[in-house]
């Protein structure tokens, strides 16, 4: 059975490589709704709109794609502020891949160590990294 992401929140400050990640995500068919934060500081803020707000949209992002090197707030520093808050509110966590431009091993390895990181791709994304996301993190589809 095929599965899907209802919400997927991109982390990036570039607007083209957040572009190219959109793009690539919703020709999948996989992603229902892909939103775009330019940095870690306005992430946070979408998902606490997103919580204090619940709707008919799916909410929170059940992934979110994270740059490293952004303004305001990079994803290291959106990461500890991500996991303190859900620390003190209990909230239900959601999957974070790093999607970034560094291939440097002690990032890879920083970003790991961290309890919502599931995975590192350096960028861009792909067309099957996308599916692979949807497959390993999605539920399955209920439409036949």
């Amino acid at each position: 059975m095929t599965k899907v992401v209802d919400f997927l929140l991109v982390v990036d400050d570039s607007e083209f490589d957040a572009d190219i990640a959109r793009h690539v995500l919703m020709r999948t068919g996989r992603f229902k709704r892909v939103v775009v934060a330019s940095n870690g500081r306005e992430a946070l803020a979408l998902i606490d709109e997103c919580t204090a707000t619940e709707g008919q949209e799916p909410c929170p992002p059940q992934v979110i794609l994270l740059d490293i090197n952004m303004p305001l707030m990079n994803g290291f520093e959106f990461l500890d502020h991500y996991q303190d808050r859900n620390a003190q509110q209990g909230e239900p966590s959601v999957v974070v891949v790093m999607l970034t431009s560094s291939s440097y091993k002690e990032d890879r390895e920083r970003a790991m160590a961290k309890p919502y990181v599931r995975d590192y791709f350096v960028k861009p994304l792909t067309k099957q990294r996308a599916i692979d996301l949807a497959e390993r993190f999605g539920k399955p589809s209920s439409e036949a």
